[in-house]
Order: C-alpha cells, then sequence, then structure tokens
C-alpha cells in the first residue's frame, strides 16, 4: 500500500511537471516568434574575429565590428555569448557529441572608433549578455550612400573552455551569436551581403581535415573557403539570416593539456551530497534490524490472513484480502463455486464465528447484503455502481484494521522518513541552483518542479505518525511531525533562497549530469534504501521468524514427509492453503496435491484439481472486487 502510495504520488508529479514543462515550451516559442517579429536596431558591414587559442583552451577572442544604426535612438549594440558548450569526443577522426559543459568570460574591452566605450556583462541562464555603449551618445542613424555613418566596434575578451574535460582530442565553439535578427547588407543592392571573416590561431600544429564550419546548423566548410596555413585556419561566412556559427575540429590524441577548473563552492556541494548520502547509509545500516530465528516448523502462525499478510509484507496487500474468502470457506461459512473463467458464486452457509474481527463481519455481511448468494457478476455494469462502492468501502476498512499495529519498530519507521527528507533536500538544492543557470523561459517548468519534490516527503509522513498513534505515543508523533515538517519544507526552501540570492556561487560545472544524479538519489532512498530498513518490533520478529521457518518447509519438505501429516491432518493442505498464498506458494503447493492425490475440498467447485491453489487465487481475485477507489462526495450510510 505505501509503494501504491509513493508510486501515485510519482505519478502525479511528473504529470505536473510534464504539463508544466510543455507549458514553458511553448510559451518559450510564442517569446521566440515575437523576437523574431521585431525589426533590428543596428546591421553590420564585413567584420572580422580573430581567435588565439592556448594549450588550456582558453580563447582571447578579438571582434572587429563594422556597424550601422538603422533605427534612432541608440547608443550601442549587445552580444549574446554561450555559457553552455556542446563537448564532443574524437571518435576515430569523427566528432561525437558528449554532453554539454559551463564556459565563462572574463577581461572584457571595447572601444567605438578607436575610443575607449563602457562595457557591461551579465550571466542570464545559459548566456553572457555583453552590452558596448558609444562614448560619445546616441549613434547616428545610417542613410543610402554615406558609409562615413557605420562605427567600428572593436571587443576583446577571455573565453575559457578548459572546462570540457572530453576535450583534449577535440574543439568545438560558437564564434558569432546575435541577440536579435539583424540586416547584413547594405545599400538597395541586396546580393551584398555582409561576410565575417574569422582566423583561429592553434597553439601548435594540427590536422585541419577534421575541422568543419557550421553556418545556421549546416556543414559550410567548403562555402567558407577554410585554409589551413600552419598553425592557424582561416575562412569566410555571409552573414544573412543566421543566429549562430561555429567551428568544430577533431584532433589527434591529446591536443590541449586542459586543467579542469574547480571552484570551491562545487566540492562544498560535492561534499554536502556525500554527506547526505553516507548519513543515509549510516541510518540504513543501523536500522536493518535482526535476522529472525526461523526454526523449521510444519504449520504457519494461526493469525488471520490479512494479518500475516501485514506481518510477512510489512504491510497488507490488497491483493490478500481474496484469502479471506478461503479462510471463510474452510471455516465452513460459506461454499465457492466457480462460474466461468472469472466470475464466483458465494453462498453463505452460517455466519462468522464470533472470533473473527469486527471489519471482517462487516465485509462478510457485505457481500451478502441482498441474500445468501452472492454473484460476482451482479457487481458488474454502471447500474451496480453503488453496490461496488460499498464492497469496496470494506475491503479499505479490512486494510486498515490489518495496518494496525505496524510491525515495524517506531525508530525504523522514523529513519525510513528521515532518509527521504534528507533526499530532498540535496535534490532541492540542485533544483534552486539549476534555476539560475536556466534559460529564462525554462525556469518556469523548474521552480513548479522544486517545489513538487519538497512537498513528497509529507506523503511518507503518514506511515510514521499513523503507527505511533497506534502505539500510544500521540505526543511524540505531535513532535516528530513538526520536526520533519519543518526539515522538509523549510530547509529546502531556505537552500533555495541562499542560493537565490547569494551572490557568489558555483563557477562552472555541468549541472545537467549533477541533477540527475540527485534524481536517482531520490528514487534509490525512496523505493531502495527503504526496502533494507527491516527493523521489527520483538513479536513481529519472532512471528516473521516462524513465517520463514513455515517457507521453509513448504519448500524443502520430501513426499514422505507430506504423507505423515496428511495422515494425522487429511485436510492439511486446505488449512495452509491461504498462507502459503500470501508467501506466494501457491505453484509449489500444487505440485504436492498432485504428487499426493489430494482431491478437491467440498468447499470449492469447478476448479481444475490440477492446479487447483493456482486458479482458485486467480479466480477470487478477478471475481471478489479488492481495487481501491476514492469514495464519492455523497457518503454513504452502510448498515452493521
Amino acid at each position: 500500500m505505501k509503494n501504491k502510495i509513493a508510486l501515485k504520488t510519482a505519478f502525479v508529479f511528473a504529470l505536473l511537471c510534464a504539463i508544466v514543462i510543455v507549458f514553458a515550451i511553448l510559451l518559450a516559442g510564442r517569446v521566440a516568434r515575437a523576437d523574431s517579429d521585431d525589426s533590428p536596431a543596428y546591421a553590420y558591414s564585413n567584420s572580422s574575429v580573430v581567435i588565439d587559442v592556448n594549450e588550456n583552451k582558453v580563447l582571447h577572442i578579438k571582434e572587429n565590428l563594422k556597424v550601422g544604426f538603422v533605427k534612432a535612438g541608440r547608443s550601442g549594440i549587445t552580444r549574446r555569448i554561450s555559457a553552455k558548450m556542446p563537448s564532443y569526443k574524437n571518435r576515430g577522426g569523427r566528432l561525437v557529441k558528449n554532453g554539454s559543459f559551463l564556459s565563462r568570460l572574463s577581461n572584457v574591452s571595447a572601444k567605438v572608433n578607436g575610443e575607449e566605450a563602457e562595457t557591461n556583462f551579465n550571466k542570464n541562464g545559459v548566456c553572457y549578455y555583453l552590452s558596448i555603449t558609444n562614448p560619445k551618445g546616441d549613434c547616428v542613424v545610417w542613410e543610402y550612400g554615406h558609409d562615413e555613418r557605420q562605427y567600428d566596434f572593436t571587443l576583446e575578451y577571455d573565453y575559457d573552455l578548459s572546462d570540457d574535460e572530453a576535450g583534449k582530442s577535440a574543439f568545438a565553439l560558437t564564434f558569432f551569436d546575435e541577440v536579435e535578427p539583424l540586416y547584413f547588407y547594405f545599400g538597395e543592392d541586396k546580393s551584398n551581403i555582409a561576410r565575417l571573416d574569422v582566423t583561429v590561431n592553434m597553439p601548435k600544429p594540427f590536422d585541419g581535415g577534421g575541422a568543419h564550419v557550421i553556418y545556421d546548423g549546416k556543414d559550410a566548410t567548403q562555402a567558407a573557403a577554410l585554409k589551413t596555413d600552419g598553425n592557424s585556419l582561416n575562412f569566410s561566412v555571409q552573414m544573412k539570416n543566421i543566429s549562430k556559427n561555429s567551428l568544430r575540429m577533431a584532433l589527434d590524441g591529446d591536443y590541449f593539456d586542459t586543467q579542469v577548473t574547480k571552484f570551491s563552492y562545487y566540492w562544498y556541494f560535492a561534499g554536502f551530497v556525500g554527506i547526505i548520502i553516507l548519513i543515509c547509509l549510516i541510518i540504513t545500516f543501523i536500522n536493518h534490524g535482526k535476522k529472525p530465528v526461523c526454526p523449521v516448523e510444519a504449520e504457519p502462525p494461526v493469525v488471520n490472513p490479512l494479518h500475516y499478510s501485514a506481518y510477512w509484507h510489512g504491510y497488507p496487500q490488497r491483493k490478500d484480502v481474496t484469502t479471506i474468502i478461503l479462510y471463510w470457506a474452510r471455516l465452513g461459512c460459506l461454499k465457492i463455486t466457480k462460474d466461468g473463467k472469472k466470475d464466483l458464486i458465494l453462498t453463505r452457509l452460517k455466519p462468522l464465528p464470533e472470533t473473527c474481527t469486527i471489519a471482517e463481519k462487516r465485509y462478510f455481511n457485505e457481500l451478502f447484503r441482498y441474500g445468501d448468494v452472492f454473484r460476482s457478476k451482479d457487481t458488474r455494469g454502471f447500474a451496480n455502481r453503488n453496490r461496488r462502492d460499498f464492497i469496496r468501502f470494506r475491503v479499505n476498512e479490512l486494510v486498515e484494521e490489518s495496518e494496525r499495529p505496524t510491525p515495524f519498530a517506531p525508530e525504523a519507521e522514523r529513519a525510513k522518513m528521515f532518509i527521504n527528507i534528507l533526499s530532498v533536500i540535496g535534490v532541492g538544492a540542485v533544483y534552486a541552483y539549476f534555476i539560475l543557470l536556466s534559460l529564462d523561459v525554462i525556469w518556469l517548468a523548474v521552480v513548479p518542479m522544486f517545489f513538487f519534490i519538497t512537498l513528497v516527503p509529507i506523503v511518507k509522513l503518514h506511515s510514521v505518525f499513523y503507527g505511533m498513534r497506534n502505539l500510544k505515543q500521540k505526543s511524540n508523533s505531535r513532535f516528530y511531525f513538526i520536526l520533519f515538517g519543518m526539515l522538509s519544507l523549510f530547509v529546502p526552501l531556505g537552500l533555495f533562497a541562499w542560493f537565490l540570492f547569494s551572490t557568489q556561487y558555483m563557477g562552472q560545472y555541468d549541472y545537467i549530469h549533477i541533477t540527475f544524479i540527485s534524481l536517482a538519489w531520490v528514487v534509490i532512498s525512496f523505493f531502495v534504501l527503504p526496502k533494507f530498513i527491516k527493523k521489527r518490533t520483538e513479536e513481529a520478529n519472532a512471528l516473521y521468524g516462524r513465517m520463514l521457518g513455515f517457507k521453509r518447509f513448504i519448500r524443502l519438505a520430501d513426499l514422505p514427509k507430506m504423507e505423515l501429516l496428511l495422515k494425522d491432518n487429511p485436510d492439511y493442505f486446505y488449512d495452509v492453503l491461504p498462507y502459503c498464498m500470501v508467501m506466494g506458494l501457491s505453484d509449489k503447493i500444487d505440485k504436492q496435491m498432485q504428487y499426493l492425490g489430494v482431491a478437491s475440498p467440498d468447499w470449492a467447485d469447478g476448479f481444475d484439481p490440477a492446479n487447483f491453489a493456482k486458479e482458485l487465487f486467480y479466480s477470487v481475485k478477478h471475481a471478489i472486487i479488492v481495487k481501491k477507489k476514492k469514495r464519492s462526495r455523497n457518503s454513504y450510510a452502510l448498515d452493521d
């Protein structure tokens, strides 16, 4: 049941995230279309870029841009430089994409017509936005026949690509990117397209045969007239209707001697996540519990089969409600008759004994509310929906009753909850930082995702506090509710605020990979580590040991031992059948019954003797309503 709750929560969470992401993508498309409709404020004529590359893959870039303004009131230009670069590997002379990494921009300076200009740049999402302002104020609008109206913008900066760990044998960069659509020609002659001349000076000799110029997403190496001259590359590209130009090269061996930059905050974060993992593993180890003593026993513990399921699995499984029907039939309270492939007919023979629980009696009375015969066919269809809901409600009561008391020790339940909360804190920190590095529109998807993650542990609080209330620890339950509630909500929110308002944060790292690692850690902490926390109460541990001993007996007992048991108790197989079904031993029971020639019981008709246990469990499971369904708004008045 707990797994189902967690899976439903994860499904709802994933669905909501998908909806938000689709909305964000659509919104991004609308924003992009809106931007593309804006007419440009300035235009380029023939310009040049010189790129000097050192062995650590730090680029010194000098852009000589000739700009004419076509709108009044503008005093400069804005350049967009990518802060997130694709990483490539050299695989047999062919470049293969290998994820992405963050680059760094520094040492920015600029001149306009030879005079020092004011420069400002900021990082927004995965791009740097760099503005250059004319020191003489607004720029004069260009007119036909007036070349003097053009301005010479000279821009120099260092572009650090050393974080590309895979790039020791590959080189890739975007050498020209723009913020808005631009004019790339002057005058009335539309064929006079402005060109961008690019020179790349590499630190040592290289094989230029692996170099490719990418023009608007397509290979334009031949059109760019790419040439290799010593340690340099030269090429030219037209600047019409493009948004990006890039250069990619496959280099021999470890061409670059890259020293990946690691900032202190990267290690702080890595240490933080590592400490969380270590704490969770220690908590898991401490609360693993002792292995129960399991002597081989021929008889199972005599308890209600659904209680048996709760102690065996750690919580009652709804499918095991079917074993209650078999338990009643063995007590002589009803008869099971197969009706077709999946349908059943239950005939009431006598009331349940007084030793049965209240929830059992209510479920039994609900099945036979309209007489001594229950037909599963009568619960089908829209007209019988109310009867189905009544039965489901009684099944819910039966399952809830079987959950009390919890078989696990309260400290083990609290340990599970604490592991869940710790994982959410870790992934919350990652998503908080991811928001800072995301594109302007994508944060609309990331923020809701972050808040949903912080709310997930609330679902896991149920098992802890419900069990503690049953153990008469209400005061402790209230204390832990407040403590865990604050941990699961306020700590991630505090980390989010700290990352958001801190001016000094991690400079660069592949946050996409760390995000995936954090999500994997959440999955492990929700569905893997809690499975190893099996610290049961003393009573539950002793009972569980007897169950393991009984299972071992059924699996290992030879036919002579079974024959002796049948001599003492001819109905042995039918006495233990519900408990074997809970443990998934239906096939084993069928084989033993077939070898020993055990006849079908008088309380079950129409079942194949060769596969009696398996067919009986299958038929009852599909015929008796055990699936959970929420009650409608109109509460039902159920008669006991």
